[in-house]
This record gives structure tokens, sequence and C-alpha cells, in this order.
């Protein structure tokens, strides 16, 4: 028969994991989000009436907005590092569960 303890400790640390998931896709989605946004500021630069090669401040718009995009799309992928770290920690613990039948 399984220890009980073992067993409430590994649930205990699963669930935990769970929440730092749910955290991290509301991280995630907040990270599309801003990204989208970005997106569509810069699409509203492009489609300006004077071409941003010839406004200088247009010129600074964009640079700052493809700054602030690269920048959404690093915090992006390191969420997603992050994801993936938490799916295999929570992974491991349903092995370990699975093991204590």
């Amino acid at each position: 028969m399984p220890e009980p303890s073992a067993a409430v400790a590994l649930l205990q640390q699963r669930l935990r994991l769970v929440a730092e998931l749910s955290a991290l896709n509301a991280e995630a989605l907040k990270c599309n989000q801003r990204i989208g946004g970005l997106e569509m500021d810069l699409q509203r630069l492009e489609l300006a009436e004077a071409p941003p090669e010839t406004d200088a401040a247009a010129e600074d718009d964009v640079a700052f907005y493809e700054g602030e995009l690269a920048t959404a799309e690093a915090a992006l992928a390191d969420c997603h590092r992050r994801l993936a770290d938490v799916e295999d920690a929570v992974a491991d613990i349903d092995r370990a569960l699975a093991a204590l039948r």
C-alpha cells in the first residue's frame, strides 16, 4: 500500500504547479495581446499618409514600436520556456503518483 503522506505531498506540489501554469498562461495571453497592439500601431504608422522614412518623428515612432515589439516577443518566448518547464514538472509528478499505485 502506498504511503498516504507521499501521495498527499505530491498532490500538493502538483496543485501548486497547476496554479503556476494558470498564471503563466495568463501572462502569455497578456504578452500576445501586447504584441497584437504593437503590431496594430506599426501597421497604423505604415499606412499613414507620410511615409515614415520622410518624417523623422514617424521614423522615431516606428523604431520605438519595433523595439517594444521585440521586447514583448522576447517576454513571450521566455514565458513559453517557463510553461514548458512547469509542464515537465507536472508530468514528473504524474509519473511519481502513478508509481505509488
